[in-house]
């Protein structure tokens, strides 16, 4: 059972920036003991240690939050001194509402960390209101170039795309995966109307050229640059609203 209050003295590390940024929305920095390198560049940790993976014990954290990914040997080498590991890595919306319920209770108490929610959620519906029911755009979301890949039903590609107002052919074809290799020619089979190439950084011209060679005999292509486990955290109201305002764009063309 989830305390409702916050847990007293809790000791915490993070090798994630992912979970740094989460541990500033809930106001929860004051616990942390140290920091991976990438999340010693934010200024509300400044100053503090920088650890990583074979370091971390020795600062006796109760809880280190992790990426995913890392080996059977470096959570043996993290947890060794008896710290709770959890790993950091929401795929989706519901995934972010299960951390805030569970680790940002723990951390700030249930009603703090429902508040956070609760703006987060409110906030992007918001937006998802503003979006025309009707007409929807049949968008397909690449998020891999080699090889294909487009955006299971269950990523936060997927979650934009509806909040967005976009049909996602994500949703309907990408099954319980966030992510799912695809062919020019499954794609084909989808008839897509718009195909949303979604990259962490902003492609190259050269890169953008060659996938709209690729592509668009499909649909008509775009790029989006998303940090797509991020977003939520740093700027998710500006972020739906960027999507929103492709789609409409695209739509108004057809």
């Amino acid at each position: 059972m989830t305390p409702r209050g916050p847990t007293p003295s809790m000791r915490v590390a993070s090798l994630s920036p992912a979970a740094s940024e989460f541990l500033l929305l809930v106001e929860a920095g004051d616990r942390v003991v140290a920091v991976d390198t990438e999340s010693a560049r934010l200024p509300a940790f400044a100053g503090l240690p920088v650890t990583d993976e074979k370091g971390v014990a020795s600062f006796q954290p109760d809880l280190v939050l992790v990426p995913a990914g890392l080996s059977t040997q470096a959570l043996a080498r993290i947890g060794r001194g008896g710290a709770e590991i959890f790993e950091f890595a929401p795929r989706n919306l519901e995934d972010v509402n299960q951390i805030f319920r569970n680790l940002g209770a723990r951390l700030v108490g249930v009603e703090a960390a429902r508040g956070h929610e609760v703006r987060l959620s409110r906030a992007l519906a918001r937006v998802g209101g503003e979006s025309s029911g009707a007409g929807r755009l049949r968008t397909l979301a690449v998020t891999g170039l080699s090889p294909l890949e487009f955006a299971g039903a269950h990523s936060f590609e997927t979650d934009l795309l509806e909040i967005a107002g976009a049909e996602s052919l994500t949703h309907t074809h990408g099954g319980d995966d966030e992510r799912v290799s695809v062919s020019s020619s499954r794609i084909r089979a989808y008839a897509p109307e718009l195909i949303l190439v979604m990259t962490r950084l902003p492609l190259p011209p050269a890169e953008r050229a060659r996938v709209s060679a690729t592509l668009g005999g499909l649909a008509p292509v775009d790029f989006m640059a998303l940090d797509a486990r991020a977003f939520w955290v740093e700027a998710p109201v500006k972020t739906a609203r960027r999507v929103q305002q492709l789609i409409k764009g695209h739509a108004s063309r057809r």
